[in-house]
């Protein structure tokens, strides 16, 4: 009688250390899918962070591949900002065309 008691117990014990030990799996999986959705969450983040720099990548490189046009488009402003000029002082009074001369 004594033999089976202590049977028993040791079953209760076995069976309350299995439960603990589902509990504590159960958390870990609880645990794991929280970490799961976080990293999907950067993930997505990440992805979208990479867009970006891509676009902003092609933007520079198209930018900078256009940098050497940079001296004609200096030529055209100071051009047409002398030829604004020149109406200007034209147009006041300043300057008269007459024949080929300046008065």
């Amino acid at each position: 009688s004594s033999g089976i008691n202590a049977e028993v117990r040791g079953l209760a014990r076995i069976s309350q250390i299995v439960s603990r030990q589902r509990e504590i799996g159960l958390a870990i999986g609880d645990e794991i899918d929280g970490q799961n959705e976080l990293i999907e969450e950067i993930t997505e983040k990440t992805e979208g962070t990479t867009n970006r720099l891509n676009r902003q990548t092609r933007a520079i490189n198209h930018v900078s591949s256009k940098e050497g046009n940079v001296c004609g488009y200096w030529i055209v402003i100071i051009v047409l900002f002398v030829a604004i000029v020149a109406m200007i002082i034209w147009k006041s009074g300043l300057i008269r065309i007459t024949g080929n001369t300046l008065v």
